[in-house]
């Protein structure tokens, strides 16, 4: 699938999505604590039926049950090295589970690896583990790729950049957040939107979190940044607690639907449900609110992020006209000599502020986009753009000023 089918596909329609997964194969006997992936290889026909039910239910994008088939996570369960064999084998299940007319989507997410300067690990160590996936995915005929329950933008920037260097794929992407209405790693709704849009995602949104009527405002806030698609795939209520401690979801269709309602009229484009829903929730849905969406849309693929003026930290949004020297880092063509180490540094040291750049040494210039956790500013003075520049500056949603 191209990104101009994807767009054509969400300016024709409300798109709906499938519903929970986790919880589904929990409903049908799956032991806790078991690696999810390799229990559905060996139990396959459990996961054809969920997603045959979806498809049923009028789910026109299905997830393949990859969510956790990279290998830093397959190592904790001792199976590091059937990343391959898993990603296309999870990714086989569900083609011959719902057939044709309905998409694929190759399912990705967080890999449990510390990024500095949070944890230990560099950039470039995730980026490799994300790329390794995703060749697998694309190899296994994905039509497009979702990275989900993500509670680091940083995180997200490596899915993206290594989708990027390895597939013309459409890539969604959907963050979990708190209370407090930021991500655990306490980055803002409109800070993603302006990060991961700027970037090359195809969609950005909200998944699992709460409720529908939880994060309704967290949905108002992403639209008024957002000029790509929104997707919206929250749970079934809040989660509640059995007597051993372990959550269940039961809001009730009826308000589930009630509630998504206002999620549409919020601005989102693309619907479906997570933990505690099922087919059920999808076919009420699409019966309910149909395919016609209140708001018109016109997403194309030649949007010029470069000078929209929103411009970001990994945790939040900044306007240009807000700016005041204090506020943000200056690295500078003529800083003395730098080494990679000292860029390095100085780049993973500024996680907080915001960073702008003038560097024309495309070595140099790279490193810094590549490193920087948040949307960085070339400072052009005025001056022509390189064309080996602007792809840089294009390649990593770098605003122009």
């Amino acid at each position: 699938m191209t990104l101009s089918e994807f767009y054509d596909l969400v300016n024709n329609h409300l798109v709906y999505l499938d519903g929970a997964t986790g919880t589904q194969l929990y409903k049908n006997n799956m032991p806790k604590k078991v690696c999810v992936e390799k229990w559905v290889m060996d139990n396959s026909d459990v996961m054809k039926k969920i997603q045959r039910d979806y498809k049923n239910a009028g789910s026109e994008i299905v997830y393949a049950p990859t969510f956790g088939a990279n290998r830093a996570f397959l190592k904790s369960h001792g199976f590091a090295d059937e990343v391959d064999a898993l990603n296309k084998g999870l990714v086989k299940i569900t083609k011959e589970a719902i057939g044709d007319g309905v998409l694929v989507a190759g399912d990705l997410t967080m890999t449990g690896i510390g990024l500095e300067p949070m944890g230990d690990a560099e950039l470039e160590e995730l980026i490799e583990v994300y790329k390794e996936q995703i060749k697998s995915l694309v190899e296994a005929g994905v039509d497009l790729l979702i990275v989900e329950t993500m509670i680091s933008v940083a995180e997200c920037r490596a899915a993206v950049i290594a989708a990027k260097e390895v597939t013309d794929l459409p890539v969604m992407v959907t963050l979990t957040f708190g209370k407090n209405n930021k991500t655990l790693y306490g980055s803002d709704p409109e800070a993603a939107v302006a990060v991961l849009q700027a970037l090359g995602a195809a969609a950005i949104g909200i998944n699992c979190s709460a409720g529908p009527k939880e994060i309704k405002g967290l949905v108002e806030r992403m639209r008024k940044v957002a000029t790509i698609p929104l997707i919206v795939k929250p749970n079934a209520g809040m989660p509640k607690y059995d007597e051993d401690g372990n959550a269940f979801y039961d809001q009730p269709i009826e308000e589930y639907v009630a509630d998504m309602k206002d999620i549409v009229n919020a601005g989102a484009d693309i619907i479906g449900g997570c933990c505690g829903t099922d087919e059920r929730y999808i076919k009420a849905l699409k019966d309910s609110i149909g395919s016609d969406k209140p708001h018109h849309t016109n997403y194309c693929v030649d949007q010029d992020f470069i000078r929209d003026k929103n411009y970001s930290t990994e945790r939040c949004l900044v306007k240009m006209e807000n700016l005041n020297s204090s506020s943000f880092k200056i690295l500078q063509k003529d800083y003395k000599n730098p080494t990679k180490e000292e860029i390095h540094d100085a780049v993973i040291d500024s996680i907080d502020e915001l960073l702008c750049t003038d560097f024309t040494d495309t070595e140099f210039l790279e490193q810094i986009l590549r490193l920087n956790p948040g949307r960085a500013v070339f400072l052009s003075k005025g001056e022509e753009i390189s064309p080996e520049i602007y792809s840089l500056l294009k390649k990593y949603g770098t605003l122009v000023y």
